[in-house]
Order: C-alpha cells, then sequence, then structure tokens
C-alpha cells in the first residue's frame, strides 16, 4: 500500500506540474501579446511626438525596457520547475515589431503627411 501511495502521488505531481505549466505558457503568452501593444502604441507615439523615424538608440532602449518588464511579470508566475520562460521567442516578436514599426500601416500613412505638410 506504501508503494501505491507513493505512485499515486507521483502521477498526481506530474499531473498538477503539468496542469501548472500549461496554465503559465497562457499567461505567459497573455504578457507578451499586451507588451506588444503596449511597444507598438508607444513606438508610434513617440514617432508621432518627435515627427520622424526613430533611430536605432531610440527603438533599442524603448525594446530594452519591454524585455524588462517581461522579465519582470514572468518571472513571477513562473513555477520553479519551468525551466524555459520562453523569452527568446518573446524577444524575437518584440524586436521585429521595433525593427518594423516604420513598416505598419499607421507609421507609413504618418511620415505621408510630414511630406506633405
Amino acid at each position: 500500500a506504501g508503494e501505491t501511495c507513493v505512485e499515486a502521488r507521483e502521477v498526481l505531481r506530474q499531473e498538477l506540474e503539468h496542469q501548472l505549466h500549461s496554465i503559465f505558457l497562457i499567461q505567459r503568452s497573455t504578457i507578451e501579446q499586451v507588451l506588444y501593444q503596449r511597444l507598438k502604441k508607444d513606438l508610434l507615439r513617440k514617432m508621432r511626438r518627435k515627427k520622424r523615424e526613430l533611430n536605432v538608440k531610440e527603438k533599442l532602449r524603448m525594446l530594452h525596457a519591454a524585455m524588462g518588464d517581461y522579465d519582470q511579470q514572468v518571472g513571477e508566475l513562473q513555477p520553479f520547475f519551468v525551466s524555459n520562460p520562453e523569452r527568446d521567442r518573446a524577444e524575437k516578436r518584440l524586436s521585429e515589431l521595433q525593427w518594423g514599426i516604420g513598416d505598419t500601416t499607421e507609421a507609413k500613412e504618418m511620415m505621408q503627411r510630414w511630406k506633405m505638410g
């Protein structure tokens, strides 16, 4: 009976870890989505304010700030048994956004207005 109890406890532990890992991945994804939208809004707002495209240093500073927020928020939620918080995935996505912000519809419309104005 003792071994059965140990086995049952191990199965339960694995199941709980699996469920917590799934919840964590959903939360992580939500954090990434929110930061993506916020970074996009912030980049466009800064372009609007400066009436020009942002330089590399400005974009990188904003990306690093967003990744700092990601690390903090994900770190608070990450269970001890989850080794990969998928930071590389979030960084790649946010990086693509900040490098490509000039190609967004909103940025193109803004730049067109600056040329005309």
